[in-house]
């Protein structure tokens, strides 16, 4: 049978089948109407865009679509995984490692926030400090180090540009030590000269 549009008035039959009306699934009750699709004798094609999803073009685009959605939910995974959340000292958000014990993440949150209340330099060139993060743990205490930056707004006098900085928090005593003058200048936001290598700061 021959399903072609009939001859037009120049003798000539159109190429492609007519598209038959019919009745179509709508949302609000929609009755009636032409059907989404169309075959042109190459595939299925979408009479209302002209793509065809079954082409090349439409399985590459699917595929890079779910390979960016995938992408995203493994990113999100594993930083879920990687940190179990911050902690805050002043305006400085610092991620808790996931390999700390729940013990220690409670201890984590309750003391490393203080070193703002004992360094007063947190708080004013918390900025200025660069790679933040915690190092060393125990379940005597936890280090924090941080590089200062060459570019800051810290005095000159403190000689603590591009210094490499520990602060050390014992959970027993409650305390903060801090090696390096310049490091300890930071934190006081004052000149040390002398005096013992170490310094040790009791937390509120």
């Amino acid at each position: 049978t021959d399903h072609r549009s009939p001859p037009s008035a120049s003798g000539t039959r159109h190429p492609y089948p007519r598209a038959r009306k019919g009745k179509r699934r709508a949302s609000g009750g929609e009755q009636g109407g032409y059907p989404l699709w169309l075959w042109n004798g190459g595939g299925v094609r979408l009479l209302s865009t002209g793509q065809t999803p079954f082409s090349t073009e439409g399985k590459i685009m699917r595929f890079f679509t779910a390979f960016a959605l995938a992408m995203l939910f493994c990113v999100g995974c594993l930083f879920s995984v990687g940190h179990a959340a911050d902690v805050t000292i002043g305006k400085r958000a610092v991620p808790v490692p996931q390999e700390i014990s729940p013990e220690g993440r409670a201890l984590v949150q309750e003391y490393v926030p203080r070193l703002a209340a004992v360094c007063p330099g947190f708080e004013k060139y918390g900025e200025s400090f660069e790679d933040m993060r915690f190092g060393d743990y125990s379940s005597e205490g936890i280090d924090l180090v941080f590089r200062v930056s060459d570019k800051n707004n810290i005095p000159a006098e403190y000689f603590a540009s591009g210094h490499r900085c520990s602060f050390y928090i014992t959970w027993d005593e409650a305390t903060l030590s801090i090696a390096k003058r310049p490091c300890q200048a930071v934190c006081l936001d004052r000149n040390r000269k002398g005096g013992a290598t170490y310094v040790e700061l009791p937390l509120p």
